[in-house]
């Protein structure tokens, strides 16, 4: 559902901003691809590692492990929005951004380098839950958040016309 995020903003973009807006938003995906690839390696990898304490009954262990994973996150999710911002111009044009283009990709990527940190708790916690034997919970998150990025893009580009910056303001509150 995640990754659906982009595909919906990019049906709300192509039928309420322009050709334009939705080749930018293709040109910046590589971006929020690499942020979920690195959080669902974390995620996987450091779920693996938590039950395999649990189940060894080493509860110290998998607490510890819990926080070193969120705060690996969590510096991970710093790290790409300073470096991101940082080098956002050229990262853009890295990626082969037209002038006429950049505008949109400026507006969206900038949004969401600005989430990331909050993009990789989500798809920590979702996987953590279910680690944790709360599997309802990890799927609720997920389909509350797909919900609010349809119901956001629709009001924030269809309703308010906000275009690409819409977008990525309703895939970051998903």
């Amino acid at each position: 559902f995640i990754s659906l995020y982009q595909m919906v903003d990019g049906v709300f973009v192509a039928n309420f901003v322009g050709e334009l807006a939705l080749s930018a938003l293709n040109i910046i995906y590589p971006v929020p691809s690499i942020i979920l690839a690195v959080s669902i390696m974390l995620a996987t990898g450091g779920s693996a590692i938590i039950a395999k304490n649990m189940g060894e009954q080493k509860y110290r262990e998998a607490r510890e492990n819990f926080s070193f994973i969120l705060l690996t996150g969590f510096l991970f999710g710093m790290l790409v929005m300073i470096f991101g911002i940082l080098f956002l111009g050229e990262t853009i044009l890295l990626l082969g951004a037209t002038p006429k283009l950049y505008s949109y990709c400026y507006q969206y990527l900038l949004i969401l380098l600005l989430s990331a940190p909050l993009a990789v708790f989500q798809l920590l916690f979702q996987t953590f839950f279910v680690t944790a034997g709360k599997p309802h919970l990890g799927l609720a998150m997920t389909l509350i958040g797909g919900c609010v990025n349809i119901v956001f893009d629709y009001i924030f580009i269809a309703i308010f016309h906000l275009g690409v910056t819409g977008a990525a303001i309703a895939t970051s509150m998903g």
